[in-house]
């Protein structure tokens, strides 16, 4: 869309780019607003159980930091007043959104270019997430505790250029798919668009998904697998021994109350 939209407006570049802006913050506004104000004015009359004095201080330090959020710079903010901080993902995407319409400009002059400057900033990310996880000692371990895991967030996890990547792997795939789609729309009968497509190695490759059932479900089988790789095994398994002796004052209650329900439907 943003490419159509550039290509379109070559003359007037600026105005489109701002208003390319504009609509992303615009778009993303209203619900933020919702999330931002519902606790405040909603949530406090909906609270109950054992966490609510927990889940009624969770916002205060929106009163002071509220304007880092719709700046989406919360992540740069100090990490004892993060505002909503569950929200560190939306100003990654919101400041890594600010490089695509370079990057559509550059398509548009020069696929090549486009192409290497996408392959520098994500070999530029990944020599950040080394130096980063070795000057800091981090693993890819959420159960660390101490200065391990605060570093962990602080330095790697929430901070976009070590998250830029898989945002531009998706910039990748869209231009990937515009250029299969050009080639596809250029031919006519279905003999010219094999033809066609057969082209470049690129194109070959969506040709042979967009038309192959079997192949499209084995890559879906595929990235769920490694997907599920990824998040699962660096989990280690727990006695319930070891977590009743690391239950907090909240999980003990809430364990009480359970084992009591039990008792009564008994």
């Amino acid at each position: 869309v943003i490419t159509e939209q550039l290509k379109n407006r070559r003359r007037n570049i600026v105005p489109a780019v701002l208003l390319i802006y504009l609509h992303r913050y615009l778009r993303m506004l209203p619900i933020y607003l919702f999330a931002f104000f519902a606790p405040f004015y909603i949530m406090p009359y909906l609270y109950d159980g054992p966490n609510y004095i927990e889940a009624k201080g969770m916002n205060d330090p929106c009163k002071d930091s509220w304007y880092y959020n719709f700046l989406y710079i919360n992540v740069y903010n100090n990490p004892n007043q993060l505002c909503m901080g569950w929200t560190w993902y939306l100003a990654n995407d919101f400041q890594i959104y600010l490089l695509v319409p370079f990057l559509v400009l550059l398509y548009l002059w020069k696929q090549s270019a486009a192409y290497a400057v996408v392959g520098l900033l994500m070999a530029g990310s990944a020599g950040i997430q080394f130096h980063q996880m070795a000057k800091y000692n981090l693993t890819a371990n959420f159960t660390a505790v101490g200065d391990q895991q605060r570093n962990f967030q602080r330095k790697y996890y929430n901070m976009p250029y070590c998250r830029i990547n898989t945002f531009l792997l998706g910039v990748l795939m869209a231009w990937t798919y515009l250029a299969y789609k050009q080639a596809e729309k250029a031919s006519s009968t279905p003999e010219e668009k094999r033809e066609v497509c057969q082209r470049s190695l690129i194109n070959r490759v969506n040709y042979a998904i967009v038309h192959s059932w079997v192949l499209r479900y084995s890559l879906y089988v595929a990235g769920l697998a490694i997907t599920t790789t990824c998040i699962y095994t660096y989990f280690d398994s727990v006695s319930y021994t070891h977590l009743r002796a690391h239950e907090t004052v909240l999980d003990l209650v809430c364990r009480l109350l359970l084992e009591k329900k039990k008792k009564k439907k008994k």
